[in-house]
């Protein structure tokens, strides 16, 4: 009997070894993130737009370059779509590897608008302010390494790296007097067009090797640099009154958070 109850025992261990061992054959990720990648994106882009003029070295009484010098920065929203492609390593569960996304980025422009109190020594009557920025850029470059852990299908993941963006951002004003008509500024930005980025998202194995991901990315480029305006209006003699004015602290795109939605295909080769 006891001979008999032990055989048994030994049957059940050796049953349940084999079944455990067929479940982690069953469960394994094995290498299905493994490999080169590429596919394409939808999603949106939110930042702040700032815009300030600075007269504080022009002829202007301080009421009057006060108001020109203060700072508004509206939230503002841009769609975006692109491509990426990567390359994946795996350690059983643990996943990593380099990717580079192209994002083509809709651009808006931002205005503002102040009232400019009328000043009795110079030739300002009296009227408003209007300042808008826009960037010409309409590229950002991502690339990086990633990081993630595979569970069952379901890989979340963080990344980090450098951000490029294209173009220049530029701004344009003008002052509309009630007596003497509309004042015309332009000033160029020297923009800083690298930066960095972080993120993380997750990604689910649809159909191998179809996998489709949603991702957070923020992104920060910093502040371009100030630069001098000029003025030019119709009315004789009246941009010497608006000399020196320049463009500080103006960023566009520059910071910003996006949101994507990828569909990607891996190859095995």
């Amino acid at each position: 009997m006891k001979k008999s109850l032990a055989v048994v025992l030994i049957a059940l261990v050796a049953m349940s070894g084999t079944a455990f061992g067929q479940n982690v054959i069953a469960t394994s990720s094995g290498n299905r993130w493994a490999g080169f990648y590429a596919g394409v994106n939808l999603g949106g882009v939110w930042n702040s737009t700032c815009n300030t003029w600075s007269a504080s070295d022009s002829l202007l009484p301080p009421s009057a370059a006060n108001v020109l010098s203060q700072r508004s920065c509206p939230n503002g929203s841009a769609f975006l779509g692109g491509l990426q492609l990567g390359y994946n390593f795996q350690f059983d569960q643990i996943v990593w590897g380099l990717g580079i996304d192209y994002e083509w980025v809709s651009s808006k422009s931002k205005t503002i608008t102040r009232t400019v109190p009328a000043i009795p020594e110079t030739n300002i009557n009296g009227g408003t302010f209007t300042a808008t920025g826009r960037s010409s850029g309409t590229g950002v470059l991502l690339y990086g390494p990633k990081v993630g852990y595979d569970f069952d299908g379901w890989l979340p993941y963080i990344r980090a790296g450098g951000v490029y963006q294209s173009g220049q951002p530029d701004i344009t004003a003008t002052y509309t007097d009630s007596v003497n008509g509309p004042f015309y500024f332009n000033g160029g930005k020297n923009a800083k067009n690298n930066g960095w980025q972080a993120g993380a998202g997750v990604a689910w194995m649809a159909a191998d090797p179809v996998s489709v991901n949603l991702e957070y990315t923020y992104i920060d480029i910093g502040k371009s640099s100030s630069s001098t305006a000029y003025c030019s209006t119709n009315f004789a003699g009246g941009c010497k009154v608006f000399t020196n004015i320049t463009v500080q602290n103006f960023h566009n795109s520059l910071t910003a958070s996006m949101v994507r939605l990828e569909a990607n295909y891996k190859f095995d080769f």
